[in-house]
């Protein structure tokens, strides 16, 4: 299901595979070896055939339980080893070891490392597949979610996501996607209106369906100027795969395409959503000097809360102590209900991690409003229709 936790399993269990061989040699030579070690393999190919098909029909998995991927792993692992031992000591004429108390040490700091460190790795991978299967649910994209429970399901089928158990978030999952499945399965006609072609990519963009996303919105796009939504839906779509460079170049031709309505009011939303598009791509590509021209124009467009923030965070991840302090406690005078806690979290953060900033240390010990680290914005309930949080 995921080639890092095999993998990790694989090498962890390989000093015990390492030992089993060493300790088999006495008995196994290559004539032996290599058949042996062939048939440990079809036998772990096998295994590992069967799990896929079980976890893809059912979306759990053979190997869910420790022992299990224990034992495949060990499988391989000694597989592995009988096999080079037989080609290495074949032809090297090595004698196999008379004594093997001397190597029981080995073996049983070799089962305990395989044992425990594969579990602390797969603990630590699933906490954070958890984190992105939630983050996935709140933003709306429903496809990468069902692919994220159901690999999570494989290995991990007791997770709680929200609070919730994963497979009853599975099952909503499953449930929903099959429902906008349904509604897309219809062919979209040549005549059909604008409207209708930007509902059927934003359920296209929440299956993860970037791609056919994009032909629905081709017309629409070709134009001159090119229809700022259908640009700003791309963006948002092209920013959930996390592709920056096509992403940014979405989020610039919508701003480009809203220049001629800069001075309507009702552009400003739309308009704010492509800079700070702009911003978030940037960011990611590591262009900081755009990113901060960008967001700084977002500022300027529209003052709130929402924007200091994005910037308090911008600034934390650039080691600009400072300036982060200051957007974050504007942050927090202007909306103290959302942005007191995440505040005060990311101000503790910079006290924290900067500590060499006394400025930031001495102004927060003054500062009636707390303390403050962050993570980003809450998700909007459907971000296919509004920007993802940045």
């Amino acid at each position: 299901v995921w080639p890092d936790v095999a993998a990790a399993y694989f090498l962890c269990a390989l000093p015990l595979g390492q030992w089993l061989a060493t300790a088999a040699r006495k008995y196994v030579n290559f004539f032996v070896g290599v058949p042996v070690a062939l048939a440990m393999f079809s036998t772990a190919l096998w295994l590992a055939t069967s799990t896929w098909r079980s976890a893809e029909a059912a979306h759990t998995s053979l190997l869910a339980g420790p022992i299990a991927r224990f034992g495949l792993a060990l499988i391989v692992a000694t597989a592995a080893s009988v096999l080079i031992q037989s080609v290495v000591f074949w032809r090297s004429r090595s004698p196999a070891p008379s004594n093997l108390k001397s190597i029981w040490p080995a073996a049983l700091a070799g089962l305990i490392f395989a044992a425990l460190v594969p579990l602390a790795y797969l603990d630590s991978r699933c906490g954070y597949f958890r984190e992105r299967l939630s983050e996935s649910i709140a933003q709306y994209r429903l496809g990468h979610a069902r692919r994220l429970a159901h690999q999570l399901q494989a290995l991990s089928p007791d997770s709680q996501v929200d609070s919730r158990p994963l497979e009853q978030v599975s099952d909503e999952l499953d449930k929903r996607v099959r429902q906008i499945e349904d509604e897309v399965s219809r062919p979209l006609l040549a005549g059909s209106s604008a409207d209708e072609r930007l509902e059927r990519a934003r359920r296209l963009a929440i299956l993860g369906q970037v791609d056919q996303a994009a032909a629905a919105l081709q017309p629409l796009v070709d134009t001159q100027p090119a229809h700022p939504v259908a640009c700003l839906l791309l963006g948002t779509a092209y920013e959930s795969r996390e592709d920056w460079h096509t992403c940014l170049a979405w989020y610039e031709l919508a701003r480009d395409s809203l220049v001629p309505y800069a001075d309507l009011q009702e552009t400003l939303p739309a308009r704010l959503q492509a800079v700070k598009g702009m911003a978030y791509a940037n960011r990611k590509l590591r262009r900081h000097h755009e990113a901060e021209a960008a967001y700084l124009q977002a500022l300027e467009m529209a003052p709130t809360a929402d924007v200091h923030f994005l910037l308090a965070q911008f600034y934390e991840d650039g080691q600009q102590a400072t300036k982060a302090y200051q957007h974050a406690h504007v942050a927090m005078q202007l909306a103290p209900d959302r942005y007191a806690q995440p505040g005060r979290e990311l101000i503790d953060k910079l006290t924290t991690n900067h500590f060499g900033c006394l400025s930031v240390f001495l102004t927060h010990r003054r500062s009636p409003a707390g303390n403050g680290s962050a993570d980003e914005l809450p998700a909007t309930s459907n971000p296919m229709s509004r920007p993802l949080a940045r």
